[in-house]
């Protein structure tokens, strides 16, 4: 995800302009990962401010697709 998607500059502008991004090491972040219920990577999990959990996006996604997903997902909420 990092070299083909996080690096397509449509998906840094949808990523920059709706959500702030935290990138957790499955590793380091052990405790925090298995509280958000990770069973796989790579996965996305898109929550509110508040907390919510609003979609966990899995496997890998080719740019368009995730940029699409994203914008309609700041729209909707």
């Amino acid at each position: 995800m990092n070299t083909v998607t996080y690096s397509d500059e449509n998906v840094k502008k949808v990523l920059g302009e709706h959500y702030i991004r935290v990138h957790l090491d499955v590793v380091k972040d052990k405790e925090v990962v298995e509280s958000l219920d990770v069973v796989g990577i790579p996965v996305v999990i898109i929550v509110k401010s508040s907390g919510e959990e609003v979609t966990r996006l899995e496997n890998f996604i080719e740019p368009e697709t995730y940029a699409a997903k994203l914008k309609s997902l700041s729209e909707s909420n």
